[in-house]
C-alpha cells in the first residue's frame, strides 16, 4: 500500500524527470542556435569580403572607363555627346556583366 508521502515523492520524481528532459532539450536548442549564429557570421564575413572585391573592381572599371574616354576624346572627331553615349553604353554593359557573373 502506497502512502501519501510515497505518492508525493513519486510525483516530485516525475516532475524532476520532466524538467531534466526539458532542460536537455533547451540545451540542444541553444547549441543549434549557436551553430546557426556562427554560420551567419561566417556568411556575413564572406559577403563583406566579396562586396569589397566588387567595389575595387568597380573602381578599376570606372578608372579604365575614364582613361578610355579621355583617350577617345583625344583621338576622335566625335562630339562630346557621342562619346558620352558610348560611355553610358559601356557602363550598362559592365553592370549587366557583373550582375550575372556574381549571382
Amino acid at each position: 500500500m502506497q502512502t501519501q508521502g510515497d505518492a508525493e515523492l513519486e510525483q516530485i520524481v516525475n516532475e524532476k524527470n520532466v524538467l531534466e528532459i526539458e532542460n536537455a532539450r533547451l540545451k540542444q536548442t541553444l547549441k543549434d542556435y549557436e551553430v546557426r549564429f556562427a554560420k551567419l557570421e561566417q556568411n556575413d564575413k564572406e559577403k563583406t569580403i566579396h562586396i569589397a572585391k566588387l567595389d575595387n573592381e568597380i573602381k578599376e572599371i570606372k578608372q579604365s572607363s575614364v582613361n578610355t574616354t579621355s583617350t577617345e576624346i583625344e583621338n576622335s572627331n566625335d562630339t562630346p555627346e557621342q562619346i558620352d553615349l558610348q560611355r553610358c553604353f559601356s557602363i550598362r554593359y559592365i553592370r549587366y556583366y557583373f550582375k550575372f557573373r556574381y549571382i
